[in-house]
């Protein structure tokens, strides 16, 4: 599979959604459908934080 074919890996509302919740600190980027974290690589807990705040996330947090 090429890059411009893979499947997304979520919508455009749900990374929206996802961008809104994040901690001040977590900067995401949202290409060809993939999610990807700008910058340093995020933390558990900021990763966490940011499950337990966002519905469709949920199941990934402890």
């Amino acid at each position: 599979m090429t890059f411009g074919t893979r499947r997304p890996q979520m919508s455009q509302e749900d990374f929206e959604e996802l961008a809104d919740k994040a901690p001040p600190n977590v900067r995401l980027e949202f290409l060809d459908g993939r999610l990807y974290v700008k910058g340093d690589p995020i933390e558990v807990e900021d990763f966490e934080e940011l499950a337990r705040n966002t519905e469709k996330l949920k199941d990934y947090a402890d």
